[in-house]
């Protein structure tokens, strides 16, 4: 199973750095331009799901379905290093 950790160094492998620009629009009507990069967007992403796999831990736990829940799952990277810094 691939983990964040995992992904990351992945992504830095295949270091990607096209820059593209994407438009917002905000709530007056003001066209806001800003620009990213591909690298950028793809580690945002693996970021962002963190919390996504945290929600379903948490249903799955609700469901008594967590006996086989890897303890990390759902967390920042930083809170596991926090915790391993405890130890």
């Amino acid at each position: 199973m691939i983990f964040y950790f995992d992904y990351i160094f992945i992504i830095d492998k295949i270091y990607v750095n096209v820059e593209f620009n994407t438009t917002e629009l905000n709530v007056s009507n003001n066209v806001i331009n800003s620009s990213s990069t591909l690298h950028r967007e793809i580690l945002f992403v693996a970021h962002h799901s963190i919390h996504h796999l945290a929600m379903i831990k948490l249903i799955l736990t609700h469901m008594n379905y967590d006996q086989n829940i890897i303890n990390n799952l759902g967390l920042a990277p930083s809170t596991m290093l926090y915790k391993k810094q405890l130890k």
